[in-house]
């Protein structure tokens, strides 16, 4: 028999949810008594508590039967998770986003208050070669964004990172993987979406029984990755198991419809189809260069090594063809920016064809991108790149705008209303850590004094410290411009990326130009100096790191 059972991130996608972006996913499958987990997904809108329905069920006045809510706390919805992952034989990783490997270090590890350190079964993780690299990048990323702000929700660590990462058996794509002392067995097949991702074949010896495992895939061939075989190998498999697909939330009212001429929830024609990539690219493009033409700069949140691939080779291509690089700088920021590249230079065999035809006619590498500026923080950008003059087209790391890199140029670019933003996937609309922003409350609530923010009253219950970003912001045809500067009390539980994409979505079904100003908050950690006993144990550490230094370099002397 067959069992699947969705642990979480499985919900539909319905107009009236919260999130535009899709949910971190993470399935389990049971069959022929083997019990295996499907990706690990984990990301800041996971950071919440939980709210499942009970099996008490009732009966209303009228005969219609209701399944009671609870809330589960967070800590409490991990452990659970954490005991489930422990028996568990394999777990299988479709790609290295966050959607698909962003719990393996917080689930996939022994809980930390745990007093022994073996306490959770180690199972067998199968991933390809480029989701073992790059999703390594993913989690780095993650940390380190979280880590400068000094967020400690994480709640794991690079060591952890690292001994999840070292504990993957890699595969190719075609490779079978037999089960031990089982008829099943796994085969990994290119989905597309970013390089490695693959979707799994799961057959018996038995009796050829096929089981496709496909949480998404892509069919379209693009510049860094050829398309995906799953309408050639997977075709007519016996079971299909994937995930509810495409945004959710105003974007989802904006772009669903039940045939191809009437919305039928709207009551009118769709407002939004969708178009040629060819034409999505090009108006991409001349967003970007009537806002240089302008003197302003470009601000393109990203995420750290997944569809990022993609707007390089775009971009750069474009700046090569139009001879640019002159005029314009291109610049790409994340922590791991140079390290991730290199990475993505050794994985040509996993990209697409003309990737590889490029190679081998000695044209040189395809991503040796000798037009970007590749930086490892804000301040080597703002020394290296704007310090020249130019206007500039940005890719920096942090596609939510809450942290990271894409986070500070937010709020560095936004006096000017020439800069534009431009946010290229869904993705980014996401939800808050509910985790941090509990940990800011206390924060603020410790503090002397509040700090200048933005105004607005987006969310409810929080008392946090803000700084403005206002910004002209381009989606698609449509400007979101400045933000005035105030206090924000009551912050928003959508990230800032999701505030803008909503604000677009709103004034796009209402069949009304974008307002020339809107108000969207962002995230600012506080930072005060250390002192009395955090500045005591810290300088301990120093002088204890810097003796075991010394002793090592004495060792090697002798």
């Amino acid at each position: 028999m067959l069992r699947v059972t969705p642990l979480y991130g499985s919900s539909s996608h319905h107009p009236d949810q919260e999130s535009i972006a899709i949910k971190p996913l993470s399935t389990l499958i049971e069959y022929d008594n083997r019990r295996i987990l499907v990706d690990l997904g984990w990301d800041a809108s996971c950071y919440n508590d939980v709210v499942v329905r009970t099996n008490n069920s009732t009966k209303d006045e009228v005969g219609s039967v209701s399944s009671p809510q609870k809330t589960v706390p967070l800590e409490e919805h991990l452990q659970k998770l954490r005991e489930i992952v422990s028996t568990v034989d394999v777990i299988v990783l479709c790609d290295s986003t966050l959607l698909s490997i962003g719990g393996l270090p917080l689930l996939y590890t022994p809980d930390p208050s745990s007093s022994t350190s073996n306490s959770t079964k180690t199972p067998m993780i199968y991933a390809t070669f480029p989701t073992t690299k790059m999703g390594q990048m993913t989690l780095y990323n993650t940390h380190s964004n979280a880590s400068l702000d000094g967020q400690t929700h994480l709640n794991y660590t690079l060591d952890q990172i690292d001994d999840c990462i070292s504990r993957i058996t890699t595969v190719k794509y075609s490779q079978t993987v037999s089960l031990p002392n089982s008829d099943l067995s796994l085969t990994a097949h290119r989905s597309g979406i970013v390089v490695g991702g693959c979707f799994w074949m799961l057959k018996t010896s038995r009796d050829d029984t096929e089981i496709i495992i496909s949480p998404g895939y892509h069919h379209l061939r693009e510049r860094h990755l050829d398309p995906g075989t799953l309408s050639e190998l997977g075709a007519t498999p016996d079971v299909f198991i994937t995930r509810p697909g495409g945004p959710g939330g105003l974007l989802q009212k904006l772009l669903d419809t039940t045939n191809s001429t009437t919305n039928s929830r709207m009551g009118r024609p769709a407002l939004k189809t969708p178009i040629q990539r060819k034409e999505t690219e090009g108006q991409f493009l001349d967003a970007i260069m009537s806002t240089l033409r302008r003197s302003g700069h470009v601000l393109i949140p990203t995420d750290a090594s997944g569809r990022i691939l993609e707007l390089l080779l775009l971009l750069s291509a474009h700046w090569s063809r139009h001879r640019l690089a002159t005029a314009y700088k291109l610049a790409w920021i994340a922590p791991l920016a140079s390290t991730t590249l290199r990475f993505a230079k050794c994985q040509l065999e996993w990209m697409g064809e003309q990737l590889g035809e490029q190679f081998d006619s000695q044209r040189g590498h395809p991503l040796k991108l000798g037009n970007v500026m590749v930086c490892g923080s804000t301040r080597e950008f703002v020394e290296r790149v704007e310090g020249l003059g130019c206007p500039v087209c940005v890719l920096a790391s942090g596609d939510c705008l809450d942290a990271g890199p894409s986070r500070d140029l937010l709020l560095r670019y936004a006096e000017n209303p020439d800069n534009a933003v431009l946010l290229t996937d869904y993705l980014c609309a996401g939800m808050r850590s509910g985790v941090h922003l509990k940990n800011l409350q206390k924060e603020a609530r410790k503090a002397s004094h509040i700090h200048a923010g933005v105004t607005g009253d987006l969310g409810k219950g929080l008392d946090i410290d803000l700084v403005p970003p206002g910004l002209d912001v381009d989606l698609g045809n449509v400007d979101v411009v400045q933000s005035t500067s105030g206090i924000v009390l009551h912050p928003s539980r959508e990230t800032t990326a999701s505030q803008m994409m909503s604000a677009w979505c709103r004034a796009q079904i209402e069949g009304r130009e974008m307002a020339d100003v809107i108000e969207v908050d962002v995230l600012v950690p506080q930072r005060a100096p250390l002192e009395g006993e955090e500045l005591r144990l810290f300088l301990k550490e120093e002088e204890d790191a810097r003796l075991a230094a010394r002793a090592g370099e004495e060792r090697r002397a002798l």
